[in-house]
Protein backbone atom coordinates (compact mmCIF):
# COMPACT_ATOMS: atom_id res chain seq x y z
CA UNK A 1 0.00 0.00 0.00
CA UNK A 2 1.50 3.33 -0.57
CA UNK A 3 1.73 6.52 2.03
CA UNK A 4 -0.95 8.52 -0.71
CA UNK A 5 -3.77 5.69 -0.43
CA UNK A 6 -2.81 5.69 3.56
CA UNK A 7 -4.16 8.66 4.50
CA UNK A 8 -7.83 9.50 5.26
CA UNK A 9 -10.18 12.46 5.06
CA UNK A 10 -12.29 13.12 8.11
CA UNK A 11 -15.27 12.38 5.95
CA UNK A 12 -13.91 8.90 5.23
CA UNK A 13 -12.44 8.04 9.03
CA UNK A 14 -16.20 8.92 9.96
CA UNK A 15 -17.66 5.38 9.17
CA UNK A 16 -14.87 3.53 10.19
CA UNK A 17 -14.86 4.98 13.75
CA UNK A 18 -18.60 5.65 13.95
CA UNK A 19 -18.44 8.67 14.08
CA UNK A 20 -19.49 11.96 12.89
CA UNK A 21 -17.03 13.74 11.00
CA UNK A 22 -17.42 16.85 13.16
CA UNK A 23 -16.79 14.50 15.97
CA UNK A 24 -13.59 13.04 14.39
CA UNK A 25 -12.33 16.63 13.40
CA UNK A 26 -12.78 17.67 17.71
CA UNK A 27 -11.06 14.38 18.79
CA UNK A 28 -8.20 15.04 16.26
CA UNK A 29 -7.95 18.90 18.19
CA UNK A 30 -7.80 17.33 20.97
CA UNK A 31 -5.37 14.38 20.10
CA UNK A 32 -6.98 11.99 20.88
CA UNK A 33 -6.97 10.51 16.89
CA UNK A 34 -3.23 11.56 15.56
CA UNK A 35 -3.75 13.14 12.53
CA UNK A 36 -1.18 15.18 9.85
CA UNK A 37 -2.32 18.84 8.73
CA UNK A 38 -1.17 20.08 5.47
CA UNK A 39 -2.36 22.98 4.53
CA UNK A 40 -6.28 23.57 5.81
CA UNK A 41 -6.56 19.76 5.13
CA UNK A 42 -6.48 17.40 8.14
CA UNK A 43 -5.47 14.19 7.12
CA UNK A 44 -5.20 10.94 9.26
CA UNK A 45 -3.19 7.76 8.92
CA UNK A 46 -4.92 4.45 8.84
CA UNK A 47 -2.23 2.77 11.57
CA UNK A 48 -3.25 5.88 13.42
CA UNK A 49 -6.96 5.10 12.99
CA UNK A 50 -7.03 0.91 14.32
CA UNK A 51 -4.53 2.61 17.15
CA UNK A 52 -7.55 4.62 18.39
CA UNK A 53 -9.82 1.94 17.90
CA UNK A 54 -7.64 -0.76 20.02
CA UNK A 55 -7.85 2.33 22.54
CA UNK A 56 -11.03 2.26 22.60
CA UNK A 57 -11.47 -1.46 22.92
CA UNK A 58 -13.25 -2.60 26.44
CA UNK A 59 -13.10 -6.00 27.94
CA UNK A 60 -15.93 -8.46 26.97
CA UNK A 61 -17.21 -9.23 30.69
CA UNK A 62 -18.14 -5.82 32.28
CA UNK A 63 -17.33 -6.04 36.24
CA UNK A 64 -19.70 -7.43 38.40
CA UNK A 65 -21.96 -5.31 40.18
CA UNK A 66 -21.45 -4.54 43.98
CA UNK A 67 -23.41 -6.98 46.41
CA UNK A 68 -27.08 -4.92 47.92
CA UNK A 69 -26.56 -4.85 51.64
CA UNK A 70 -28.99 -6.95 53.05
CA UNK A 71 -32.52 -5.73 53.94
CA UNK A 72 -31.90 -5.79 57.99
CA UNK A 73 -28.84 -3.70 56.91
CA UNK A 74 -30.16 -1.09 54.86
CA UNK A 75 -30.62 2.42 56.72
CA UNK A 76 -34.39 2.66 57.46
CA UNK A 77 -36.80 5.71 56.90
CA UNK A 78 -36.63 8.70 59.53
CA UNK A 79 -39.31 7.55 62.42
CA UNK A 80 -40.10 11.14 62.36
CA UNK A 81 -40.72 12.33 58.86
CA UNK A 82 -44.14 12.17 56.91
CA UNK A 83 -43.56 10.30 53.43
CA UNK A 84 -46.22 10.65 51.10
CA UNK A 85 -47.52 7.28 49.87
Amino acid sequence: MSGASELLTAEEVAPIVRLHKVTVYRKARAGEIESVRIGRKRLFRRSAIDAYLASCTVSAAPPAPEPQPAAADRPRRNPNRTYKT
